[in-house]
């Protein structure tokens, strides 16, 4: 009788089936582009959600959708859970779909082969595409290095998600992004577009054809669904390009130099040309500006070797503009002249000859030849000459009031303070030894102070040369008479007028100084030579 019951029970409960879990793609081939379809099939009962991050690996996750449905037949009941991910394949070639898991059931590895799919271009048609692209140049005939200004742009009248737009591919050209995309909407064929626009500059490297290949347009468009069932409708994939444009380039005129629609040649003395003495330095700075043309590709200024002047360029400054029109760019130069005697020095006049791209002629850009007044340096103890005085009488005596005669007392007194000042910095300095001036001087070029290493050097030439004062490191060169010394001096110059102080090697310097011979003051020479100092 219990085995009877117990049979009609079974009876009357519902069929289950076990648990099973599946997956397939809709296709196992597609073009690089395409989007494929993985469904995970699990029949059975689960809270639990399955793990696609192993996904991620080779392929891009656009969308997952889920559904569930319950059948009862002839009392048999199964639960069927679906899981639809739209991929999408980021390399050509062999990937592989891993083995996905859920309650303790595992599914089989998936082979999906990606081939290499060439873009399309689009097709004309009386009807207004959905989604386009256009291309355009400033010039079918440019010349060669100069700048031509590439426009792109997509309309779209779709929504278009995970877009992306590749560069123009261009071979024998530099190819440069102009600035930020511009967004905007325009009609077109009566029908209102989302324009996205993004320009170039092209520059060519030599004559000759020249070909531009269209910039390619990737993205997804989502397809519409009927089916209330589909939580997401899945992803169709668009490439879109345009012709491809190709330009004859021409020869730029030999005597030019930089093809541009406008050049600027400007140029900053530190000081007035009329007051520059020898043995100070005096710094220029020349700008050389050209719409439509890189800094980097714009020539260098000459220094040329000058009688009594010694030339000090110093590294340049390069600064590219992007703007609506093209690249602006500016070269600064800054030049240190450091004259070594008095009187008028010629500078030679800088002309830059560049092709006017938008009148097609040739023009130069100049900047006169400049005369530098060099004035000797002022002798250190100037001797002051007695003014002549006529006789003053008793009726041409002048009454000097409070306030005057404070004022002279306070000139008075200020005029004494520098002399004691003078006299006690002589007298301290005549009261450091040569070696301890030595060793001042290694120890500013150790520390690779360049300032400092000029200050110990002047120092100890006052102290150790002759009576004469010495304020100017080209003097102190002209005393000691050394080829070496000299060339480590001009070094040293170089470095303190110049930006880039950091590559002067002090321990260089000092291996020339140190083995240098002199003359004790009031020494004479010997027919031996000169004996060392130290």
């Amino acid at each position: 009788m219990k085995n009877f019951c117990f049979i009609i029970l079974l009876c009357l409960m519902p069929m289950t089936f076990a648990a099973t879990l599946t997956a397939t793609l809709d296709r196992n081939t597609v073009n690089k582009g395409d989007t494929v379809n993985l469904t995970l099939k699990y029949t059975g009962n689960t809270s639990q959600h399955p793990d696609f991050s192993g996904l991620s690996k080779q392929f891009m996750i656009f969308g997952t959708a889920k559904s569930e449905q319950y059948q009862n037949i002839n009392g048999k009941g199964s639960t069927t859970l679906q899981w639809t991910v739209t991929l999408y394949p980021e390399a050509i070639g062999k990937l592989t779909i891993p083995a996905l898991s859920l309650e303790q059931q595992t599914t089989s590895p998936i082979t999906l082969t990606v081939k290499k799919a060439a873009p399309k271009q689009q097709k004309k048609s009386n009807t207004p595409s959905q989604l386009y692209l256009s291309t355009q140049v400033s010039t079918q005939a440019p010349f060669a290095q100069a700048q031509v200004l590439y426009t792109a742009k997509v309309f779209s009248a779709v929504n278009l998600s995970q877009a992306s737009l590749t560069p123009p591919q261009v071979n024998g050209a530099s190819l440069l992004k102009l600035g930020d995309d511009k967004s905007y909407q325009k009609e077109e064929h009566g029908q209102l577009y989302e324009v996205l626009e993004r320009r170039y500059a092209i520059f060519p490297d030599k004559p000759g054809k020249l070909t531009i290949q269209s910039p390619v347009l990737q993205g997804f468009v989502r397809e519409a669904s009927n089916n209330p069932a589909v939580f997401m409708p899945p992803l169709r994939p668009v490439t879109v390009s345009t012709a491809e444009k190709t330009l004859t380039v021409k020869a730029l005129p030999q005597k030019a130099e930089i093809p541009a629609s406008k050049v600027t040649l400007t140029q900053h003395w530190g000081h007035p040309l009329s007051h520059v003495v020898s043995g100070t330095p005096i710094t220029r700075t020349l700008t050389l500006t050209a719409e439509g043309m890189p800094a980097e590709d714009l020539p260098a200024f000459e220094t040329p070797a000058i009688d009594n002047v010694n030339i000090y360029p110093d590294k340049p400054q390069l600064d590219n503009a992007l703007t609506a029109t093209g690249i602006i760019g500016t070269r600064h130069q800054k030049i240190v002249y450091m004259p070594t005697a008095a009187g008028h020095l010629q500078l030679p006049a800088i002309d830059i000859a560049w092709w006017d791209v938008n009148t097609h002629t040739l023009k130069h850009t100049r900047l006169p030849t400049a005369t530098l007044n060099v004035q000797a340096d002022h002798p250190a103890h100037p001797v002051i000459k007695p003014l002549r005085t006529a006789p003053v009488s008793a009726g041409n005596v002048v009454k000097i009031d409070r306030k005057t005669q404070l004022i002279i007392a306070l000139c008075a007194l200020w005029v004494f303070t520098l002399m004691l000042w003078w006299w006690t910095s002589r007298k301290s300095s005549a009261n450091i030894s040569p070696s301890e001036h030595k060793a001042r001087v290694k120890k500013a070029c150790y520390q690779k102070d360049v300032r400092a290493t000029k200050v110990a050097l002047l120092a100890w030439a006052n102290a150790v040369l002759t009576d004469k004062r010495y304020t100017q490191l080209g003097d102190v060169a002209k005393a000691i008479a050394d080829e070496g010394m000299t060339k480590a001096i001009e070094s040293l110059e170089a470095a303190l007028y110049s930006k880039t102080s950091q590559d002067w090697s002090g321990r260089d310097f000092w291996g020339v100084f140190q083995k240098v011979k002199l003359v004790k003051k009031g020494g004479d020479k010997t027919a031996g030579g000169l004996p060392p100092l130290y």
